[in-house]
């Protein structure tokens, strides 16, 4: 309080003038626990019953835990009962008249002067005055009461709303001209339904919960913004948490027991918990304690009817408060100025507080920033945004995201604005908001969903074609990790290992546990620990050689096993031996963002969520990797996020797309004995010219590569089939595993791409500009292959279509901005006279082409060529998130080590990179 009013004095002094007497205008609390005294709710009392009642007259059902089930069943009738003969529980006590003698009260206040200190002194015994005046007093009383309710301590008896009513009443008429007591003391007027020792439980009980918790009464503190004909703030400004609401159990034990934050797993760190109880009953009292407040905080927020939009989920502080910020903002030329992280805009539980301000109008600016030049002392990798509400509604947002720096808001291109409709249509389940770099990139996202509808509409009765559901993974690595076993304890058991399957008995088997490091887009032989003595937890897996994805016998190895039977019980309705899973953990930075792969049945963590449909569609293709990256803010790749990429219906395919498609698709996943059951399937369902250009795509491949013509299943191949023994597929695809060959692959992706360009209806150039915002692939192209392999060949492919496949017109027949050529928007540059640092780093930005970086031959190093080099260096250690030294990043990027020390020292000097044991890894 003394701090902010020394920073407000500071802002305004002003010559010869007194400081403003501020005491009135700064109050102190919890401003997201308060009650409201003129809100009404609905009440269920039975099946499609419900009562209006005043919110501060009656218990609410939720504040009953688990534990009350008694209390809260005669609550429940309690508050039955009040529907026959209700009267007006608030009688002649006038809540609005007692808010109205403080209005007046605080604005006497204000109208005293302010010139000398006698008058400061006058001020403050008014407040005082305000402060202990009955009309003050009691109606915090009943705020107080009614907040208490949610966290009401374990060893005192809850209140029903029968005695809480009582208890109310007995207030208003022994307080109503008259202060609380400080200490019990013989009522004036003798309670009735409850005793005189109960109420003075309740009353000394809510005393000691206000002052724990610091309820905060809004119109009680400043009535005067409340009860007039605009109510609200003009302004709310603020910079909230940005937490969970939650207990941390390594943040909770750290320098207290460090064995139980050094735990492996979560069942491990649970037990060392438990027994607590007996060798540290303070500690592990003051940690129930800590549970119980927090689970009262949560519940609170989730069902007190103030916070029906943000209080969903793993709830956070800063999504509350700007909930909170905009009930507060109220009137109509009000406005609202946050620092909050970006996911207000684009995370799933947030989804509807994003969704009614859109909507309305209200959002007018979200400014999103990343952290990377450390604008903020948090983690580099932190997206936070200016967010701005308008109360008159109406506006048409203005957006701008992957800003660096505050001056990065005058770049025009970086700006753009979307409407309602606009929401509506790039994600019409959530209406969260999209993410583009750019104004062009926003134009050609708009373009793409005019012409394709989104995977599963929610809004629609016949919004999901593809009959889709989602499983979040099979097993949690964390709560789950007691069912796995290791190699180890398997073997130890007397299990042996068939292929990467581990059986004892005919019916006792563990199968393989996949992680998402394992897989990889059309590959499920990405990554495997056979070599490995200890799992690494953050870096990636050990590749897999050419030599073992050329064998079709070769399976990965994992670390863990579960097993048959806790499968089954995860995953009943699905009758297939594969899924189709993808990576959860992705970013929109990354070579890719989306990587979706087809697996054999197996086990897997939730770092691989699982898609149920017995269709598939064009997830793996660049453009949906594209629209991805315009929505995917933080590391995951979450189902409302899938469920709202652009993906063609089912009866958008003619029988020539799926000849040409389905057995590409086909070479690219059955490259392996493990993957017989897919073929099996697709073979199964197949008509004869399906079947027919299956077989010329495996003979095609088998010309080029030589094949496994004569390759016979290896015998664990019966064990996956004996999974599902009511298979009635099994074994019906005549044809071995296609050869695994890199280049037949790319070429193939490539013509799978470039005909989805076409069908999205996207013109060459906007195609050329897609491809250039990937800058992994183009680097990992160039080192590998001099020049970006895979534009040239999607180019190629999408010349060869061109004019074969017409293109779709737009879905709602809306005007189409053409999106510049990368070409036209690199001579545009050109035409700058000179070369700023922020223009150095927009052409390093994703969707820019740049040339491979030269190697400069002399002393002279421009700054454009070496924020190239340090840009490079910043994505390989992203990518490889591991500690290099000077030496093997130079040998690795193909540069001088000179050079590179140079760009080392400038990225360590801006805190991007650190040295640690001469080595270099990025900052945390």
């Amino acid at each position: 309080m003394e701090l902010a009013k020394l920073s407000l004095w500071i802002e305004s002094l002003a010559r010869n003038k007194p400081f403003t007497f501020l005491n009135a205008h700064l109050r102190c609390g919890n401003s997201l626990i308060g009650a409201w005294f003129f809100k009404e709710v609905d009440v269920s009392i039975g099946r499609r019953k419900s009562l209006r009642l005043h919110q501060l007259e009656f218990v609410p059902q939720e504040v009953f835990t688990k534990e009350e089930a008694d209390l809260k069943k005669l609550n429940r009738k309690q508050l039955e009962d009040l529907a026959h003969g209700q009267q007006d529980f608030w009688g002649n006590f006038d809540l609005r008249k007692f808010l109205g003698k403080l209005i007046e009260l605080r604005r006497e206040i204000d109208r005293r002067a302010t010139a000398t200190p006698d008058d400061y002194r006058n001020k403050e015994s008014l407040l005082r005055h305000l402060a202990e005046s009955p009309e003050y007093q009691l109606l915090k009383a009943i705020g107080d009461a009614w907040c208490a309710l949610w966290f009401w301590p374990r060893d005192v008896r809850k209140p029903t709303t029968r005695e809480y009513r009582a208890y109310l009443k007995t207030l208003m008429e022994n307080f109503l001209n008259s202060p609380l007591p400080t200490a019990q003391s013989l009522l004036p007027k003798p309670p009735q339904l409850i005793s005189e020792e109960r109420f003075w439980e309740i009353f000394f009980t809510v005393r000691k919960v206000a002052q724990k918790h610091r309820f905060f009464h809004w119109e009680l503190e400043f009535p005067e913004v409340f009860l007039t004909e605009a109510p609200g703030f003009h302004a709310v400004l603020g910079n909230p948490p940005w937490e969970k609401i939650q207990v941390e159990d390594k943040q909770f034990f750290a320098g207290r027991r460090e064995d139980i934050v050094s735990a492996r797993t979560a069942a491990q760190r649970a037990k060392l918990i438990e027994v607590l109880r007996e060798e540290d009953p303070l500690l592990y009292e003051e940690y129930q304690k800590t549970l119980y407040d927090t689970k009262c905080f949560s519940s609170f927020l989730r069902y007190s009817s103030q916070y029906p939009l943000t209080a969903q989920g793993h709830i956070n502080y800063y999504a509350v408060f700007a909930e909170r910020a905009r009930t507060l903002m109220g009137r109509r030329d009000g406005r609202v100025g946050l620092i909050i992280p970006s996911g207000i805009a684009t995370d799933n539980t947030t989804k509807e507080f994003f969704q009614s301000i859109s909507e309305s109008g209200e959002l007018a600016f979200l400014y999103d920033f990343e952290n990377r030049e450390g604008l903020f002392n948090i983690h580099r990798s932190y997206k936070f945004c200016l967010f701005g509400l308008s109360g008159k509604g109406g506006e048409r947002a203005e957006l701008t995201f992957f800003l660096t720096r505050p001056e990065h808001l005058r770049e025009e291109d970086r700006r753009f604005r979307l409407s309602p409709e606009d929401f509506r249509l790039l994600n019409p389940n959530t209406r969260t908001c999209p993410i583009f770099r750019r104004r062009s990139d926003a134009d050609l996202t708009l373009k793409i969903y005019r012409h394709c509808p989104v995977l599963v509409d929610e809004t629609r009765k016949d919004g999901n074609p593809w009959d889709i559901r989602f499983k979040q993974g099979l097993f949690n690595i964390s709560s789950d990790s007691h069912l796995f076993r290791t190699r180890e304890e398997l073997e130890a058991e007397g299990y042996k290992l068939k292929g990467n399957i581990f059986v004892k008995a005919e019916e006792d088997v563990y199968l393989p546990l996949y992680e998402a490091k394992m897989i990889t887009q059309f590959d499920h032989r990405h990554g495997d620990y056979k070599d490995l003595s200890e799992r690494p937890f953050s870096r990636p897996l050990p590749s897999i050689s050419t030599k073992e994805l050329h064998n079709p016998n070769f399976v990965i190895t994992p670390w863990y096993w579960v097993r048959l039977d806790n499968i089954d019980k995860n995953i009943t309705e699905w009758p297939r031996l594969w899924f189709l899973g993808f990576r959860r953990i992705t970013r929109a930075i990354d070579l890719y963002s989306c990587w979706f792969c087809f697996l054999p049945f197996v086990a897997t963590t939730d770092t691989i969520p699982i898609i149920i449909s017995k269709q598939c569609s064009n997830f793996n293709s660049l453009v949906v990797n594209y629209s991805a990256r315009q929505k995917i803010s933080g590391i995951h790749l979450d189902f409302f996020v899938v469920k709202q990429l652009p993906i063609f219906p089912p009866d958008f395919y003619s029988i020539n797309h799926l000849l040409f498609a389905i057995p590409r698709i086909l070479e690219l996943t059955y490259t392996a004995w493990d993957m017989k059951p897919f073929a099996d399937d697709i073979w199964a369902e197949a008509d004869e010219t399906l079947r027919s250009a299956i077989r010329e795509q495996w003979e095609e491949n088998a010309h080029e590569t030589g094949g496994h013509k004569n390759a016979t299943p290896p015998d664990w191949l019966e064990i996956i089939y004996s999974l599902k023994p009511n298979n009635p597929n099994k074994n019906v695809c005549p044809l071995p595993p296609f050869k695994w060959d890199e280049e037949r692959r790319a070429q193939i992706r490539a013509e799978l791409d470039a005909i989805f360009a076409h069908f999205y209806g996207l013109t060459r150039d906007e195609f050329a500009y897609i491809l250039d915002t990937f800058p992994i692939v183009r680097r990992k192209d160039e080192e590998r292959f001099g020049e970006y392999r895979t534009k040239r060949l999607c180019l190629e492919q999408y010349d060869r279509f061109d004019g074969q496949i017409p293109h779709p017109k737009p879905l709602d027949e809306k005007p189409i901005t053409k999106v510049i050529s990368l070409k036209e928007a690199q001579e545009r540059k050109r035409e700058k006279p000179t070369v700023t640092y922020e223009e150095i780093q927009e052409k390093l930005s994703p969707e820019y082409s740049l040339p491979k970086a030269a190697e400069p031959t002399s002393d002279y190093l421009s700054s454009e060529n070496l924020e190239r080099i340090k840009e490079k260096i910043f994505d390989f250690l992203v990518e490889s998130n591991e500690a290099f030294s000077a030496e093997e990043i130079a040998e690795e990027l193909k540069i001088s080590l000179a050079i590179c020390k140079k760009a080392l020292t400038e990225l360590a000097q801006i805190k991007i990179v650190k040295k640690i044991d001469n080595k270099f890894v990025l900052t945390e």
